[in-house]
């Protein structure tokens, strides 16, 4: 009988890495009765236009036409992170249109800490302002609500209309071992094709400092703009350090003289949210081990540098020449299309 296999992220768990092999490798994949739709990519290559029909509509004319796609095959793979903004009812329509299929739904578990981290970070890199300390409030006060902390709250929905068709993938626990996390994907399919594994990072983190750069560039920006720079400055700041790095080097020296130490290993969340979590989920794991839980310490920006009269100017003068650089790229650009 034919199968769908629902990757639901969530975000931060390497989607977009699992998502673009499995894009550009579809035809090896259809080969050997495995197919990973074209239907419903329309962002980079996961399956988010039919999570967003859903979502609109409760129906899904592309996932209709995905199931009448999918009667050639073993098996049916579709993939969007944007899966863990469904509730309840609309896992049901999901179901619903699924119908005759059996379902099996992947989710990889990421460190919550790391997790918050990274995507703090990725906020950033798209025009955020918030501070880590600013970022991370909500998830402490409410913990249990936290989608990133409590990922029951993504889970149960798929708990209730899916029952233990669920397979938990540890995604430190892979890392750890050093092995990839398509690869983990392939086999819980079952898939033997021999996919090329490229091991790069398609979204690669920055440094802590950089990003402080970057979110205090957004914020000047967003002031004289009224308009968040989504990633305007980044990209900017990035060409300037790698073009001109004695611009910066003085200022993120600044900045990592005052990161500080932060960790929430003993803390309530990792004592109550999370062994609640790893315990009523445990027999899902497909690969997971408690020395993952480890102690980790980060070092992580505070607002302390920006009282410091010296980095205020050096940032000042990098968001400066930011500005000129633009409006001479802009005026280029005018002259171009006048001429």
């Amino acid at each position: 009988m034919s199968r769908f296999v629902l990757h639901i992220g969530p975000h931060k768990t390497g989607t977009t890495y699992i998502q673009k092999h499995l894009f550009e490798k579809r035809d090896l994949l259809r080969r050997e009765g495995v197919l990973y739709p074209s239907t419903g990519v329309n962002i980079q290559f996961g399956h988010h236009a039919l999570v967003d029909e859903i979502i609109r509509s409760g129906d899904s004319p592309l996932l209709r036409k995905i199931v009448s796609e999918s009667s050639e095959f073993d098996t049916t793979v579709l993939s969007s992170e944007n899966f863990d903004r469904l509730d309840r009812d609309q896992v049901g329509r999901l179901h619903d249109i699924l119908g005759k299929y059996a379902v099996r739904v992947i989710y990889y578990y990421r460190r919550f800490d790391d997790t918050l981290i990274s995507s703090w970070q990725e906020e950033v890199r798209h025009g955020g302002c918030s501070s880590w300390e600013k970022y991370v409030l909500p998830h402490v006060v409410k913990p249990f609500a936290s989608k990133i902390v409590n990922p029951d709250t993504v889970l149960k929905p798929y708990c209730d209309v899916f029952g233990d068709q669920i397979t938990i993938v540890g995604y430190d626990q892979a890392i750890m071992d050093g092995e990839d996390i398509l690869s983990i994907l392939l086999k819980i399919i079952p898939c033997r094709v021999n996919i090329d594994i490229n091991r790069r990072l398609i979204n690669k983190s920055s440094g802590y400092d950089d990003i402080e750069i970057i979110r205090a560039l957004n914020i000047l920006w967003a002031k004289d703009h009224g308009t968040r720079p989504l990633t305007r400055m980044r990209s900017k700041y990035i060409a300037i350090k790698k073009d001109n790095p004695s611009v910066v080097t003085s200022l993120l020296k600044r900045i990592s003289a005052t990161l500080m130490p932060f960790s929430f290993s003993g803390s309530f969340i990792e004592k109550r949210v999370v062994r609640r979590f790893l315990t009523q989920y445990s027999s899902f794991f497909f690969n997971f081990r408690p020395d993952v839980w480890k102690h980790h310490e980060y070092l992580l920006p505070t607002d302390a540098w920006l009282h410091d009269k010296d980095a205020l100017q050096e940032l000042y003068s990098l968001y400066e020449m930011i500005c000129v650089e633009s409006e001479d790229e802009a005026a280029a650009q005018a002259c171009h299309s006048n001429g």
